[in-house]
């Protein structure tokens, strides 16, 4: 990890933004399909439809030149064995890539490629992440608490949905084992090795 600032005894408490914002709230029937154990998923539904994760999100034009910016809030609670975690995607437009500012709690984000290839960075606060263009990737909550991070991409990066439902990804985090396990590949801006099973 490269450090670009030491905070010191500062705290961030709250974002403030001059960006009119939309909210965008997913709860756990929203999210049929992405965890691992089918019949665990039911069961919680059936016991509490809660909510997974939140976002907010810039209503900035989709446009070039533009940047769409927001937070994301994923609650802690697992399926099955399985943490909390978004739906993840890739971005429609190919060549667009993204930044994430983890500023509350502890979880992963994962990166895939579209052969297969994963890799994934702990979060915690301070930690920002560069998501290249053409992964696809979603954030876990690994923690007890709320994980919050800020996010930034192109405003006409679109998302696409559509292949990580149908295809999945490769990694599913479930312990402190596999969150520790390694998971990388070479990749612009990203150094490592094909990970030999799942984290």
């Amino acid at each position: 990890m490269e450090t670009l600032a030491f905070l010191g005894g500062s705290r961030i408490e709250s974002l403030t933004t001059n960006q009119e914002m939309v909210r965008i709230v997913k709860h756990l029937s929203d999210l049929a399909g992405i965890f691992e154990d089918e019949a665990a998923f039911k069961e919680r539904v059936a016991q509490e439809d809660c909510v997974v994760y939140e976002y907010t999100r810039s209503k900035t034009p989709p446009e070039s030149g533009q940047l769409c910016f927001g937070t994301s809030t994923i609650y802690p609670g697992r399926v099955g064995n399985e943490y909390f975690m978004t739906r993840g995607h890739y971005h429609a437009r190919r060549g667009t890539g993204e930044v994430y500012l983890c500023v509350a709690g502890t979880g992963v984000l994962l990166m895939q490629t579209r052969d297969g290839q994963a890799t994934k960075v702990l979060m915690s606060p301070g930690v920002i992440a560069y998501v290249p263009p053409d992964l696809a990737h979603r954030t876990v909550n690994t923690g007890q608490e709320p994980f919050i991070c800020f996010y930034c991409f192109p405003a006409n990066a679109g998302h696409d949905y559509e292949i990580t439902s149908s295809r999945g990804f490769l990694v599913r985090v479930k312990d402190e084992k596999m969150i520790a396990a390694s998971c990388a590949f070479p990749a612009p801006g990203i150094g490592g090795t094909k990970p030999d099973g799942p984290v």
